[in-house]
């Protein structure tokens, strides 16, 4: 009886020949192909920054001789553009470099330190400001949407 019925259905049985779906739209070949030669451009450099973002962020991790790939990795922040959308991969990179030092103890300054050791504490605590400070910056020109009050946001490592 069901067989019977799905053979009065033409549209399930002859498959996509009397099916009234939508078809997808015929598309101007000359259109695609030079937005889509953008993406594939886009996304290898994207890539690109990824993992160069990502070989920073091991380097600090492996070595403090590395600790001036902290300024690179926020340089990297807005690219001197403001007006493009902060990088988020850089952004997320840094707070991971900026957790590990503060679990590191490396953030304060141990209570026989040697002037290198507090020279080093005090930079990174700087790095660590303007890391914030870019932080702050970006909540702020953030869409009204997804705006925060974070003028009263301060971390202070130490």
């Amino acid at each position: 009886m069901l067989i019977s019925r799905l053979r009065e259905m033409p549209g399930l049985i002859n498959g996509a020949q009397g099916s009234k779906k939508r078809k997808n739209p015929t598309k101007d070949v000359s259109r695609e192909g030079s937005s889509s030669k953008r993406r594939v451009i886009a996304s290898e450099e994207s890539e690109d920054e990824a993992k160069k973002i990502e070989m920073l962020e091991n380097q600090i991790a492996e070595s403090q001789k590395y600790y001036n790939h902290i300024v690179t990795l926020v340089s990297m922040l807005h690219d001197g553009d403001s007006s493009k959308q902060p990088n988020l991969a850089a952004m997320v990179s840094l707070c991971r470099v900026f957790c590990r030092l503060t679990a590191g103890g490396k953030m304060k300054e141990p209570t026989k330190a040697t002037a290198q050791e507090k020279i080093l504490a005090a930079w990174l605590k700087e790095r660590c400001h303007e890391y914030q400070n870019s932080l702050l910056a970006c909540l702020r020109e953030a869409d009204s949407a997804s705006q925060v009050r974070a003028d009263i946001v301060m971390i202070t490592p130490g």
